[in-house]
């Protein structure tokens, strides 16, 4: 099965939410092959070769990372995508812990308050999250699924005559195997 949608009537970089026919390259008797809703952003991107990239590249790999500073300033909404590619670019070259130590630092400088800190959604917190989605996700998985596994069986409801303390109790211990289980798969901590 499959399905066409003509790309010039997208907009690039808005977002579709509709339903599309399905169609089938044989016949299919008497059976409708149904629709597919489908949600999607379009973007065009032009792809050369690698070399054209370069002199770019080194540029946005300066250990100052003034070119990151400037596209960050004019990235506008798309600063999930730029994190996106400057994650990819860094994590290529083994670059990225200078990329991620930077952005932070710099914001950590800038901030007056603790409280506030990486509250907003700025290009450093982006490439935090993506970088640790990248990087943690597998690790996350192994350590902590049985555990998450226990609770989602035991529903956190409480029924009117059900004890406070019990409940309690149980998630503390859950907890506390949670941080028990990372420490205890460190050997798979992503660096």
């Amino acid at each position: 099965l499959f399905m066409r949608c003509q790309l010039s009537r997208l907009q690039k970089g808005h977002a579709t939410d509709e339903w599309f026919q399905l169609s089938s390259h044989v016949p299919l008797k008497g059976i409708e092959p149904g629709s597919l809703r489908v949600r999607a952003r379009y973007s065009m991107e032009k792809i050369m070769p690698e070399e054209e990239y370069s002199e770019f590249k080194e540029l946005v790999l300066q250990k100052e990372l003034h070119v990151v500073y400037a596209l960050s300033h004019v990235c506008g909404q798309d600063r999930t995508l730029l994190a996106g590619i400057l994650l990819k670019i860094f994590l290529h070259e083994k670059l990225e812990s200078l990329l991620l130590r930077t952005l932070n630092d710099r914001e950590i400088s800038m901030e007056d308050e603790a409280t506030t800190l990486f509250r907003a959604t700025t290009l450093a917190s982006t490439l935090m999250e993506q970088y640790m989605k990248a990087t943690a996700t597998r690790f996350v998985h192994h350590a902590l699924k049985d555990s998450i596994l226990k609770i989602m069986l035991n529903p956190s409801k409480l029924e009117k005559n059900e004890d406070v303390n019990t409940n309690l109790a149980h998630l503390l211990s859950i907890l506390s195997e949670l941080v028990e289980k990372i420490f205890m798969a460190a050997e798979i901590l992503p660096p």
